[in-house]
This record gives C-alpha cells, structure tokens and sequence, in this order.
C-alpha cells in the first residue's frame, strides 16, 4: 500500500511540474479578467475670440468645484477647427442656466471629426446653495 501512495505523490508531483512548465502552443488556462477602459483625458478650455459659425452647444455634465464655481464638461471639436465662443449664465433663485456657445475658427474648411472631451469653469454671481443646474441650450430648444 506504502507503494501506491509513492507512486500516486509521484504522479501527481509530474502532472503539476508538467502543467508549470507549458509552452508556447499549449492553450490558455485562466481567463483574464476585464481590463478597464482608460478614463478619457479632459481639455480644459476658455472663450476665445474670433470664431464663425457661433450656436448654443449641448453640455454633458456640469458639477460644482466650489460654492462660486461649476465646471462644465462637453464633447467638442478639436481646437484646430472648434472652440469655445462664449459661456452665458443665467440665474435665479431656484435654477442656474448654463449657456455654452461654440463656434468654428475662420480658416478652418476641413475638419476631422473626432470628439474631444472639453471642460470649462463657470463663476456663478451667488452661491449655488441647492439651485438646479440647467443646460440653458437643451432649455431653449
């Protein structure tokens, strides 16, 4: 019996070495878990002068920084053709609105078209204690 037990540690000794050692053909044992996707890098951008073409822009997220600040995140162009025109606020005793306009630069024909996550920050006149934020062009539409 002391001989079926050696032989049964050898085995399994053999098959666990064999399986430490696998090659190159030899198929995937473990399956990997997912691999997380990269937060997108943010652009912070500012106003600038001089574009054509100026609309309201749809915001994405908008989320206070301070009891003064809110910091506005959108998809947008790439800066060689698309910026930020100008960023209007509206505010009362309930809501704050917030208006993005953006615009293309003069010379810029062709574009590629390719989104880029842009942010801004807003300065509110008064604290936002509680406010609603509003995209001010998703209300005028």
């Amino acid at each position: 019996m002391g001989d079926h037990r050696g032989r049964a540690a050898a085995l399994a000794a053999a098959l666990l070495l064999a399986g430490a050692c696998s090659g190159p053909d030899d198929p995937v044992v473990g399956t990997p878990g997912p691999t997380p996707a990269p937060a997108p890098s943010v652009l912070e951008v500012e106003p600038r002068e001089g574009l054509v073409d100026v609309r309201p822009h749809i915001w994405n997220r908008a989320e206070p920084v301070a009891p003064r600040r809110i910091r506005v995140e959108f998809f947008g162009g790439v800066e060689d053709c698309e910026g930020l025109d100008r960023v209007e606020v509206r505010e009362d005793e309930e809501t704050v609105a917030i208006t993005l306009y953006t615009g293309r630069l003069p010379e810029a024909e062709v574009c590629i078209e390719i989104a880029v996550l842009k942010a801004t920050t807003v300065k509110l006149r008064s604290p936002l204690r509680g406010r609603e934020i509003l995209d001010g062009a998703q209300v005028a539409s």
